[in-house]
């Protein structure tokens, strides 16, 4: 068979193809596959939620430019939830109802992403959320909702071999009040026998709190020798300064070392000076890189933020799904296709790690190993070696 008979060939095989679906070549290209974005773009987190947007957009973008999945462009319809829940299901509603959207990716905190989870079961709409909390996880069967990131207890339990190593004995807990604090608080509590130490106490800090004087005096006072923390940007720059404020210098450890990327941002750089964190992959490897390159592309903003990869790791393994479902349209078939999407290569990770979701695991990082600690120095957060 000569090449332009095996052209010909080929298309024809092509458009009988899409006329057993009831579309012509013209059609597929103009019937989008439609994906929800409900996103924090205000409220705690806004930082981390708008970055997400820009890149989504951006992935659409280059992919509808190469010609869709399967010659159909992806539309993405985007609304802003402020981080509250009822406004998140809100807009999950619609995107289902009056969007026709056949899956959902949700930006924004864990208390939202817990509404989420439950309005997917109950719709059988699949999502894909980047809330940490252990309550999101799913360890029986099959989800309808899935996790970009690592959970918050592989986090901490990446955290506490630190800890031991660095000779400490007593551990206290600072974090939000939100969902992912007191989740993460409970995680804690459950790691601290297990690794020798004692608990010193916690403080659960309100969002838009504006002084933790008098919580940091009395952590310190119970003997506390480092503090794990699981907060947002604005009330981790609180809290740094009410350490600063009574001379006291714990060992400061974030189980998700974006957040003090984001507090650098916005805090005296010299407040958060030996503050370590646990970053979620190796981000020289080449397509973390690729991926700064990418988002600095579509923003015209070159950032070394955690949450990008993940975000690009959740999204596209939510279209690689898509197209591999078989059905692009049918919601159900690409929450089993979730399941089969196998190898995929993660911007998290070590070099070389991997991903996939399993049946009773709805994260797609299952090793702390995958996970390293970075402290700050001059400023930035840098590798402890």
């Amino acid at each position: 068979m000569n090449k332009k008979v095996a052209i010909a060939t080929i298309s024809a095989l092509v458009i009988i193809t899409l006329g057993f679906a009831g579309i012509t070549m013209a059609e597929a290209k103009k019937n989008p596959i439609n994906i929800g974005c409900t996103a924090g773009l205000t409220g705690p987190g806004a930082l981390q939620f708008l970055r997400a947007v820009e890149l989504l957009k951006g992935i659409v973008e280059d992919l509808n430019a190469a010609g869709g999945i399967n010659g159909r462009p992806i539309e993405l319809f985007v609304a802003d939830d402020g981080s509250e829940p009822s406004r998140a299901v809100g807009n999950l509603k619609k995107f289902s109802q009056q969007n026709k959207c056949v899956a959902i990716y949700a930006a924004n905190i864990s208390t939202v992403q817990l509404a989420a989870k439950l309005w997917a079961e109950q719709k059988h709409i699949p999502v894909m959320g980047v809330g940490a909390s252990d309550k999101l996880l799913d360890e029986k069967g099959k989800s309808w909702w899935f996790m970009a990131v690592p959970p918050t207890g592989l986090c901490i339990e990446a955290a506490f071999p630190r800890i031991k190593k660095l000779g400490f004995t007593k551990v206290g807990f600072e974090g939000t009040a939100l969902a992912w604090g007191t989740d993460g608080l409970a995680t804690v509590k459950k790691f601290v026998p297990k690794y020798g130490f004692e608990f010193a106490g916690a403080i659960l800090c309100e969002p838009k709190s504006k002084d933790l004087t008098i919580q940091a005096r009395e952590l310190r006072d119970k003997g506390a020798e480092a503090v794990l923390q699981i907060e947002y940007a604005p009330e981790m720059c609180v809290w740094a300064r009410a350490l600063n404020d009574i001379d006291w210098h714990p060992l400061v450890i974030s189980p998700v070392a974006h957040h003090i990327s984001d507090t650098l941002e916005i805090c005296p750089k010299e407040l958060l000076d030996g503050w370590e964190g646990v970053a979620w992959g190796d981000f020289t490897k080449p397509l973390a890189r690729e991926v700064l390159d990418k988002y600095e592309k579509y923003s015209g903003k070159r950032l070394e933020a955690q949450d990008l990869y993940f975000n690009w790791d959740g999204f596209q393994v939510l279209l690689e799904a898509i197209r591999i479902s078989g059905n692009p349209d049918d919601p159900e078939a690409i929450r089993d296709a979730l399941y089969k999407v196998k190898d995929f290569k993660t911007a998290l990770g070590r070099k070389g790690a991997i991903g996939s979701f399993e049946i009773g695991r709805n994260h797609l990082m299952s090793s702390p190993e995958d996970l390293v600690i970075k402290k700050v120095k001059s400023g930035k957060l840098q590798d402890i070696e």
